[in-house]
């Protein structure tokens, strides 16, 4: 009986090539979508190109206006992509509010306090970005980020996360 259990050769089955080509066909179609996709990062020939993105933040502590500073680095919250540096220290001013009275009316409200807990205000800035326009003239960041005018965008530095609205973008010199 132990001469037979020795004899015996483990062999592939079906079910074992049929697994076996399957996964081969996902790695091997993979590799071509990456290689020979129009737009994939690897056949991009096209040269970045400098462009300025003026932004504003609205509401936020007037003590987050010291991360706000020339040459601060910043990346995309969600991916951890470099979005780029801003350029110059951003404008702030004390944050508008809008609200309607009895009557309708629209009353702007600044926040002025002197009050570090209670101050509010609204920044307007610009970053240097690297970027490339595709085919069909959206504005591809670092090669494969679509940013466009009134696009809001979570962004970081090591000591701020805001969200910019993107007010528009101008091809740096």
């Amino acid at each position: 009986m132990n001469q037979e259990g020795k004899n015996k050769k483990k062999r592939l089955g079906a079910l074992d090539i049929c697994i076996l080509t399957a996964v081969l066909l996902c790695i091997a179609g993979t590799a071509v979508r990456l290689v020979f996709k129009e737009d994939s990062v690897l056949a991009q020939n096209a040269q970045q190109d400098t462009y300025t993105v003026y932004f504003t933040v609205k509401d936020i502590r007037e003590t987050s206006s010291r991360y706000l500073y020339s040459g601060a680095e910043f990346y995309i919250d969600e991916s951890g992509e470099y979005f780029g540096k801003l350029t110059g220290t951003p404008g702030t001013t004390p944050a508008l509010r809008i609200y309607a009275d009895a009557n309708g009316n629209q009353v702007e409200v600044y926040n002025n306090t002197d009050d570090d807990r209670m101050a509010r205000i609204d920044v307007e800035g610009a970053f240097t970005v690297s970027a490339v326009m595709d085919k069909d003239g959206y504005l591809m960041l670092n090669g494969n980020t679509y940013i466009a005018p009134n696009k809001e965008v979570k962004v970081r530095s090591k000591e701020l996360m805001v969200n910019i609205r993107i007010t528009s973008i101008v091809k740096a010199n």
